[in-house]
């Protein structure tokens, strides 16, 4: 999946956390830059993935032109695009705009703030709510987001919420009985840092990315299993949690051998989360 500096401006993104014994902010130092399919080089816009940051207006304007530049180039294989939507946007009067948008991707995946907020289950139109919501709470969310709008969810779109320490909550439009009848299936997966293990957690900022970046490498290569997709996607996140920052990596027997990252490989790492939630 491509990371791409805008051509029209020299400067990234900068971004200031302050850490305080009460929490911590977050906010931009600069306008937040927002690359076009147009300022892809071409062996970016040939990428077999896409994940957009982005509110529904942003995503169906950038799903629109990346698919044209695509066509444009030669490029007939249509990729797999997945959504984060921007949270400042995750409010009830745009559940609709949402789920419109929502039709021309892939992967829906806001985190579970993020959906109650879409859902109009806040108390107040302020800051996002804390995470102590349970997972039945999710799940209530997830089906009000869904049942309401089958017709704009095909069997093929998935909607993953991210829940933090609850886990990850995989649902998909499905059909069965004998009147061919449509439900959500649902399906938890657990997290690699459970309630137990927060201490481990140091800043969460980048976890989504890094989530959603090993979910769509991993769901291309296992032929489509979004489960066995988003635990290794949780895998892949707890490395992101673990400092301010990046996380450290050093290679093994040379540059061309495995790295490890903070310490331990993915492969190690991996193992411990299928020893961790073979006990749940």
């Amino acid at each position: 999946m491509p990371r791409v500096e805008s051509p029209r401006e020299a400067n990234c993104n900068t971004t200031i956390k302050v850490l305080q014994n009460t929490g911590k902010t977050f906010g931009y130092m600069t306008p937040p830059l927002q690359p076009t399919a147009k300022d892809l080089p071409l062996r970016f816009l040939r990428a077999s993935a896409f994940h957009f940051l982005a509110s529904p207006d942003q995503l169906t304007l950038q799903v629109k032109d990346l698919l044209e530049a695509r066509k444009e180039a030669g490029i007939t294989t249509r990729p797999l695009i997945v959504w984060e939507p921007a949270p400042m946007y995750c409010r009830p009067n745009s559940l609709a705009a949402h789920v419109e948008a929502s039709k021309l991707v892939d992967v829906f995946s806001p985190n579970h703030q993020e959906l109650d907020a879409l859902c109009g289950r806040l108390k107040q139109q302020g800051p996002l709510p804390p995470a102590d919501v349970g997972r039945e709470h999710v799940e209530g969310c997830a089906a009000a987001f869904m049942e309401e709008h089958f017709h704009i969810f095909g069997p093929h779109q998935l909607v993953i919420i991210r829940a933090a320490e609850h886990g990850s909550l995989v649902a998909r439009r499905t059909t069965s009985g004998d009147q061919l009848q449509d439900t959500v299936d649902m399906t938890w997966v657990d997290p690699y840092y459970s309630v137990e293990d927060q201490n481990r957690i140091i800043d969460a900022t980048g976890a989504g990315n890094a989530f959603l970046g090993a979910f769509a490498v991993e769901f291309q290569q296992n032929g489509g299993d979004a489960v066995e997709a988003t635990a290794k996607a949780s895998v892949a996140a707890s490395f992101a949690v673990e400092q301010i920052g990046l996380p450290t990596k050093h290679h093994i027997g040379g540059r061309s051998s495995k790295s490890e990252w903070n310490g331990t490989t993915v492969a190690e790492r991996m193992k411990e989360y299928e020893r961790k939630t073979s006990k749940t």
